[in-house]
């Protein structure tokens, strides 16, 4: 039932993401540095400001540099200027 939860929000996120210029979608519940650790969470969905200041720096780091994506997150989609130009040409 989790995995159709999930997969349900990320199709309705993309959606609205696809119809969105300059939008980068990423995912941070996924196996890794932050959701291993539940010391960074005070509860199952609510996480420390030393968590979210680690979250700021990760979406800082992935619009600085779409290409090495950390450990944290996963890239939904990326959607920029240029992508949203050449398709209204086509």
């Amino acid at each position: 039932m989790y995995d159709s939860m999930v997969a349900a929000c990320h199709h309705y996120v993309l959606s609205a993401a696809a119809a969105t210029a300059n939008t980068l979608v990423l995912d941070f519940d996924i196996p890794g540095p932050i959701v291993n650790d539940r010391d960074l969470f005070w509860a199952p969905i609510h996480y420390w400001l030393m968590t979210a200041d680690c979250i700021i720096h990760d979406i800082i780091a992935a619009l600085s540099d779409s290409i090495h994506v950390l450990p944290d997150y996963r890239v939904i989609s990326h959607r920029f200027m240029r992508q949203v130009a050449s398709e209204e040409r086509k």
